[in-house]
């Protein structure tokens, strides 16, 4: 695998850099990817969907990798296009064996790249029935440019029956009614602003208010990262729809 020290080195190392390119595009060229799958659950212990991230097995015969460790050569290399489309490509073949909702992240890089939305909804296309099982998930997209590269994917995708959400939530609350005009349905809130929610006040006071504005506009709310059991019971008490991580 790739020592996370070694990355680190790689921008000293142009050469390198190369080389690790090479192996992540040739992984993605060859299908040596895989999706993890974690689960996002309701309240009441209903699946909502499986988050799915890929892992790539960079080195032939090798571990797949978590995202973690090729994630930034891959981004640095202009290959989250390929990235992206694996995964779709996993996520809905998934779907079509064992109908099971699913949900992958797809990079703001992507969404801004031209033909990257059509060639999207042309996936989506060959696999109709999974597609109404399918979620797609980006962060909050900060510029303008980003916001209506992800408006104008959003009205492809949504007409082929897709959820569309974003994750990583919290930070700028203000931003989430220009998400709701482009058309996402649900809200993934980043675990950091929700931490110690059960015993810290000011964090369950913010995660409420976080609730109150998502739900009135119209969107799902979701936990991102929860690892404690009372802060769980917390945020279910709080009107949280859905959470992941250790907790669940």
């Amino acid at each position: 695998g790739l020592p996370l020290a070694r990355s680190r080195t790689l921008d000293a190392d142009p050469a390198g850099a190369f080389a690790w390119r090479e192996r992540i595009a040739a992984a993605l060229a060859g299908g040596r990817t895989r999706l993890g799958e974690f689960p996002v659950l309701a309240s009441d212990g209903g699946l909502i969907h499986m988050e799915c991230p890929l892992r790539v097995q960079v080195e032939p015969h090798g571990e797949f990798q978590a995202a973690s460790r090729w994630l930034a050569l891959a981004r640095r290399g202009r290959l989250m296009r390929e990235v992206d489309l694996a995964a779709l490509g996993l996520a809905l073949q998934a779907i079509a064996r064992d109908g099971r909702p699913r949900a992958v992240h797809i990079a703001l890089a992507s969404v801004t790249t031209p033909g990257f939305a059509t060639e999207v909804a042309r996936l989506l296309r060959a696999i109709p029935e999974a597609a109404e099982r399918l979620s797609l998930e980006c962060t909050e997209p900060s510029r303008p440019a980003e916001l209506r590269a992800w408006a104008d994917a959003a009205a492809l995708w949504r007409c082929r029956g897709v959820r569309l959400g974003v994750q990583h939530a919290g930070a700028s609350p203000q931003q989430l009614l220009r998400l709701q005009c482009a058309g996402i349905h649900y809200v993934k809130v980043d675990a950091r602003h929700l931490r110690g929610v059960a015993g810290n006040e000011a964090v369950r006071a913010y995660a409420q208010s976080l609730v109150v504005l998502v739900h009135g506009l119209g969107l799902t709310v979701l936990a991102e990262g929860v690892d404690d059991a009372a802060d769980l019971s917390a945020l279910w008490a709080l009107g949280f729809d859905g959470a992941t991580g250790a907790a669940i």
